[in-house]
């Protein structure tokens, strides 16, 4: 999953160890498997790519992050923090 990312993002490997701020023989021992990505490194793979560590873990076939359920936010909570809801002022919605 992450050489298909990273070659779908036209990036070489020296180019996004370079992004990541590591070695390039650290990046390419998780593209190959021979080590253990961090889910620090994860979430900015994720990031950087616009997609989810669910997804470049493998454990999901969906590439785009989902909306969060309401079952998952308390009772009287937002679930977007102020100024994420999409609105132009940076005004939370109704709440």
């Amino acid at each position: 999953m992450l050489k298909s990312m990273r070659l779908r993002h036209h990036l070489t490997q020296e180019q996004l160890a370079n992004l990541l701020s590591m070695p390039v023989s650290t990046y390419r021992g998780y593209e190959s498997g021979r080590r253990a990505v961090p889910v620090k490194t994860l979430a900015m793979l994720a990031d950087l790519y616009g997609t989810t560590i669910t997804y470049l873990a493998g454990l999901t076939d969906c590439p785009e992050p989902l909306p969060i359920s309401p079952r998952y936010i308390p009772p009287g909570r937002n679930a977007l923090p102020s100024g994420r809801d999409g609105g132009a002022d940076g005004e939370a919605g109704p709440g």
